[in-house]
């Protein structure tokens, strides 16, 4: 890994890009369980889609997964001129940025589509404040090297098994944080709610999070667009409801059918070999009632797109 990031750090932009396209067709073309999970759940999601554009945009899910991985690496060795050059509208841009500091705090739902990892390196260099929640990975090795990766790109991390506090503190002095909230995770928190007409477990930690400190809730996004990217910024959502739980609900359901929005006119740039509906409610019942009994709970993997 460590060679790899050298390499990504020599390559031109164009270079960059074109390595991590053939890394791409490479892994579509290998990962034949990812792929055809990836070509079921499009389908499913999608299905007035014909075959030849779903392998088609199956094919710019492994693409855009590749590149992610090599501008995360390069990214360090970017001036601020280069990396702010590559968003072709500053001025929504300047909008996050200007919600990220505007004193009262905020929660950005941040997707697995575009290039989640420079979101926040992006934000940052434009002189937003943010904090992102991630959850571990199994392999520390791997997990050390991801997180020294990410404060190169001046993202600071809060890891989802540690105290909300940190988290808490962060929004209240006014900082931003943002939360990968759109993969399945039976370990964490969350409610089903509709996503591309099928029910789909959810984080609730963002509309939780956003509903105990008065925060704002946005989705912030950095997706493709050519040679560069643009962002995308929703919000902020409203919660409705008498109870917590309902306002929750809400919340997350707003979010939710956001970001299918979002995806449905870029689906090219989300991770669809991800086991998005795997979870079902006799599932996360049973999960619930061996956590109750004490049994020991075993972390599940995210697919490695985190």
């Amino acid at each position: 890994m460590e060679l790899l990031r050298l390499l990504a750090r020599k390559l031109s932009r164009k270079w960059l890009l074109r390595v991590g396209r053939m890394a791409g067709f490479i892994a579509y073309a290998v990962a034949g369980k990812d792929r055809r999970r990836a070509l079921k759940q499009l389908a499913q999601a999608i299905p007035a889609m014909g075959e030849t554009e779903r392998r088609r945009t199956v094919r710019d899910c492994f693409n855009n997964l590749s590149c992610t991985m090599l501008e995360a690496l390069a990214a360090p060795a970017w001036s601020d001129a280069e990396m702010l050059g590559l968003v072709h509208n500053p001025e929504v841009l300047a909008r996050v940025v200007e919600v990220s500091r505007s004193g009262q705090g905020a929660v950005f739902v941040v997707a697995h589509m575009g290039n989640w990892e420079l979101q926040g390196a992006v934000f940052a260099r434009q002189g937003g404040r943010t904090t992102a929640l991630a959850r571990r990975r199994d392999d520390g090795a791997a997990e050390s090297f991801i997180t020294k990766v990410r404060q190169e790109n001046r993202i600071s991390i809060l890891f989802t098994d540690q105290s909300p506090r940190p988290a808490l503190r962060a929004i209240r002095n006014g900082e931003t944080v943002s939360i990968l909230a759109d993969q399945d995770i039976t370990a964490i928190d969350g409610i089903f709610v509709d996503f591309f007409g099928r029910p789909a477990w959810t984080a609730s930690a963002p509309a939780s999070l956003s509903l105990t400190t008065g925060a704002p809730l946005y989705i912030a996004l950095l997706l493709r667009d050519g040679e560069g990217f643009k962002v995308a910024f929703e919000g902020p959502f409203a919660a409705k409801g008498e109870s917590k739980d309902e306002r929750i609900a809400s919340l997350t359901r707003e979010w939710s059918s956001a970001l299918e929005q979002i995806i449905r006119k870029h689906p090219g740039q989300w991770v669809w070999m991800h086991k998005r509906w795997r979870n079902t409610p006799e599932r996360i019942a049973r999960h619930k009632g061996a956590r109750k009994e004490g049994a020991p709970e075993t972390r599940e993997r995210e697919g490695g797109h985190a």
